[in-house]
């Protein structure tokens, strides 16, 4: 029976030596859709890099979307969280977590639920013993206005965008955002002043589609 589905989001596992057929450009924290398992039980998966992997189950691990404080209840004891603002709590029962500093502070599940608590910042990362990966988020590059925004403008001509960058015009020291098509000019939108806009995007590096969510 097969561990996975097809649909389930997946991602490489770190623990595996030597893939059977190779990572290709795939990294390991590039996530991906199962498309096709086979009857010997070798699985498709639809990276953003790369549209058609494939391999075999235990090259793979199954990605959370979101992870509930009934997940949470269900995990072993061991079972590490780390918060946004640095925190990080190790479970050393079923329903009680230990701060992971000089202070040894307590938490139950219930107090790490009640909004009292929003100062550790939101959940960004559980680990399991022997600390396996079972559920991370990675922030996005844009945030939602730029993405309305830039794909207004790419609706045209979005089969021919081979990247998008952020660059920096140094005579004047503002920055700008360049849509380089295959075949043709690129497409340079208004300045704005460093660090106001596109935060999430490095400087100069060519981003995909697929990577900025367009």
């Amino acid at each position: 029976m097969s561990k996975f589905k097809v649909g389930d989001k997946v991602k490489l596992n770190k623990l595996v030596g030597n893939f059977k057929y190779g990572r290709g450009i795939v990294n390991f924290k590039s996530i991906g859709k199962i498309i096709r398992i086979t009857e010997d039980n070798e699985y498709y998966v639809d990276f953003p890099l790369c549209g058609c992997w494939h391999g075999r189950e235990k090259e793979l691990i199954l990605v959370k979307e979101k992870y509930t404080y009934e997940d949470l209840k269900k995990s072993p004891v061991g079972t590490k969280i780390t918060f946004k603002y640095g925190i990080t709590l190790i479970k050393i029962n079923n329903d009680t977590f230990e701060e992971h500093s000089f202070t040894r502070s307590i938490y139950s599940l219930k107090e790490l639920q009640d909004n009292e608590y929003n100062i550790l910042g939101k959940i960004i990362k559980i680990e399991e013993p022997e600390y396996k990966t079972v559920y991370e988020i990675e922030d996005e590059i844009l945030d939602k206005a730029e993405k309305r925004y830039l794909r207004g403008i790419i609706i045209p001509f979005k089969d021919k965008v081979t990247c998008i960058r952020k660059l920096r015009n140094l005579m004047e020291s503002l920055e700008y955002i360049s849509i380089e098509l295959s075949g043709e000019s690129s497409i340079c939108l208004p300045y704005f002043e460093q660090n106001t806009m596109y935060k999430g995007m490095k400087l100069d590096k060519k981003y995909k589609l697929e990577e900025l969510g367009l």
